[in-house]
């Protein structure tokens, strides 16, 4: 077996990395986890991680430049800072959410998303090559799968409500 080393080493990093994902999913639910880097913001809160990047930086040079940076609150807390002074409605939580502003990317998530992409790829170096080619039937149908699903998804992020 070729690269087998490899791919031990891959699976268990990807491993390691989906525990501790985990731990942060449990976590979420008590702690909201915000790690700030050069490029973009990730929050960890209620079970879903938020991914913001902020596009001003990029327009405005002049200004500092934001550093790496990590803070944590209780739910608790946290909630109280954010609605100071507004009426509080219910907090519906949006998993599966993508919203372009003119200031920032956000991109809203679920920890288990993050999770099953994580075993999947240290899982994946193991699975054998297929034996066969593929026809070119095959290859136009997967294709068509491919543009409906990808249509389906522009469809719902554009004009579903939230």
């Amino acid at each position: 077996m070729r690269f087998r080393k490899l791919r031990i080493a891959w699976s268990v990093m990807c491993g390691i990395a989906c525990v501790l994902l985990i731990v942060l999913w449990v976590r979420s639910y008590w702690w909201v986890d915000t790690k700030a880097t050069p490029p973009a913001t990730f929050v960890s809160r209620e079970g879903a991680i938020d991914v913001r990047s902020r596009q001003d930086e990029v327009q405005a040079p002049q200004q500092p430049k934001i550093r790496w940076a990590y803070s944590a609150w209780k739910i608790e807390s946290w909630s109280r800072q954010q609605y100071r002074g507004r009426q509080t409605k219910p907090i519906v939580r949006r998993y599966w959410y993508f919203h372009v502003s003119t200031t920032a990317l956000i991109v809203t998530f679920p920890h288990w998303c993050a999770s099953l992409v994580l075993a999947t790829s240290g899982a994946f170096p193991w699975i054998h090559p297929l034996r066969y080619r593929f026809s070119l039937r095959t290859l136009l149908i997967a294709t068509t799968l491919v543009a409906v699903v990808l249509g389906m998804v522009v469809y719902a992020a554009n004009y579903a409500e939230f």
